[in-house]
């Protein structure tokens, strides 16, 4: 039952999480013109070069749309494995190569110097 999972929880905090989880509002994607954008697309460009930024909506849910909705702009990133891997993902043995978080964590890192250099 409910309450062997939240003793000490009252029946009534129960209802604004649960109701704000089912009634997720449509919100519009993010734009394509912000810093945080543009700065991607630099890092990106001297990370890989020759790749493009390509805006995509993936068919899995995200908490990007409780923050769009509240006026953040959000992008994802892509994975850091091989198609090889893509049958693990969300999977009990999901993972990714050393090497490619190493990738993410410097995209990341330096899309963050980026943006907070900017005038």
């Amino acid at each position: 039952t409910r309450r062997s999972f939240f003793p000490r929880w009252p029946a009534s905090s129960m209802i604004l999480p649960l109701r704000s989880f089912l009634l997720r509002v449509a919100v519009p994607p993010s734009p394509l013109g912000t810093d945080l954008f543009k700065a991607m697309e630099k890092i990106q460009s001297e990370m890989f070069p020759g790749a493009i930024t390509l805006p995509a909506m993936s068919t899995g849910a995200s908490d990007s749309a409780q923050l769009r909705a509240a006026g953040v702009p959000t992008y994802g990133i892509g994975r850091a494995g091989s198609d090889e891997q893509d049958g693990r993902a969300h999977g009990n043995d999901e993972r990714i190569p050393i090497e490619g978080l190493g990738i993410l964590v410097e995209f990341m890192y330096r899309t963050v110097l980026e943006v907070a250099a900017a005038p």
